[in-house]
């Protein structure tokens, strides 16, 4: 058993292994969200790995420039909807187009002597192309209002899911006891199971559990009795 150890791997595979763990926790934190709470985003683990991405605390203000990406690359995306592109050469220029923001912006906070490291990684980045194309699909489909609505959702649950994976406690937690999977995985399954009232829908239709109105002259029907 001491040779099964987590403590026995190095420093690099350590690392890695304390984000795998942490990965489920952030996957129950979305089905809570979705299946019990009623909330909506862009995949069902992008805000899973940008919680991730962005758990470190000092990394916290990386998601305010992510999404601020996201809103040029969607204004890219309109502009690039008028070449009607077809979609893996559309999606290469949205690739291309959001590095060199992103290049521009690491030189620009350069200048300013910023450390953009500190708050960019380059792991959510990749995902961003993904979700462009997700937010026009949804104004596409549905309207702007939606697709915003649905971007800060996700937004939100990436927050809540950085704010809990970044208590060192539940790492150490999770990479002292690795057994805790099958908890994390007891509740997934439990979830799964609920098919009662999201909490959204208690709230969008509150009005139908407010009981009916009592008509003002009560006497007019006792007079038809």
């Amino acid at each position: 058993f001491m040779n099964l150890s987590l403590f026995t791997l190095p420093p690099a595979e350590r690392r890695l292994v304390e984000i795998l763990l942490l990965l489920p926790i952030a996957a129950l934190i979305i089905c809570i969200f979705r299946n019990v709470i009623g909330l909506s985003s862009f995949g069902s683990f992008a805000p899973a790995l940008i919680g991730l991405a962005f758990h470190d605390l000092h990394s916290l203000p990386g998601i305010l420039v992510f999404v601020t990406i996201l809103l040029i690359g969607w204004l890219m995306r309109r502009v690039l909807d008028h070449y009607h592109l077809l979609q893996v050469p559309r999606i290469a220029t949205m690739l291309t187009l959001i590095m060199i923001v992103l290049i521009s912006a690491v030189v620009a906070a350069n200048v300013y002597g910023a450390p953009t490291t500190r708050y960019i990684s380059l792991f959510p980045m990749i995902i961003l192309c993904g979700m462009v194309e997700r937010f026009w699909t949804l104004e596409t489909e549905d309207s702007t209002s939606a697709s915003f609505r649905t971007l800060f959702q996700t937004m939100l649950i990436s927050t809540v899911i950085a704010l809990v994976l970044s208590r060192t406690a539940i790492a150490q937690h999770m990479f002292r006891f690795p057994e805790t999977l099958g908890l994390i995985m007891a509740a997934q399954l439990l979830i799964g199971r609920y098919t009662g009232y999201r909490l959204m829908e208690l709230f969008r239709f509150r009005d139908f559990l407010k009981p009916p109105r009592q008509p003002d002259h009560t006497w007019a029907i006792d007079s038809e009795l």
